[in-house]
């Protein structure tokens, strides 16, 4: 980025297979100093059996290294739902200069 951080773009794909409405809130985990960007969507509602596509940017600090991977996980979070456990889904960032 023109600011010298490094951006990533994913596609998240979320399929609601319960009987209710479910409101899903995301956030990063195991990747200091990085930004989740998803757009307009700090949360979003998925109505029973509703599937949706989301893009998500993150950014990460120029400071962070270059040439590797970091891992990470991203982290759903119902919200309202205490019967509902949080969905990690393992990730990877890529910084440029090759190499892993």
């Amino acid at each position: 980025l023109s600011d010298g951080r490094t951006q990533n773009s994913y596609e998240i794909k979320l399929n609601n297979k319960t009987t209710r409405s479910l409101v899903l809130a995301f956030e990063l985990a195991g990747l200091p100093g990085a930004e989740l960007d998803m757009g307009q969507f700090a949360q979003v509602t998925l109505q029973p059996q509703q599937r949706l596509r989301l893009l998500a940017r993150v950014r990460l600090a120029s400071d962070a290294g270059s040439g590797h991977t970091r891992a990470y996980r991203l982290r759903v979070l119902p919200q309202g739902a205490p019967d509902l456990p949080v969905i990690e889904q393992p990730a990877v960032f890529y910084l440029p200069g090759g190499g892993t």
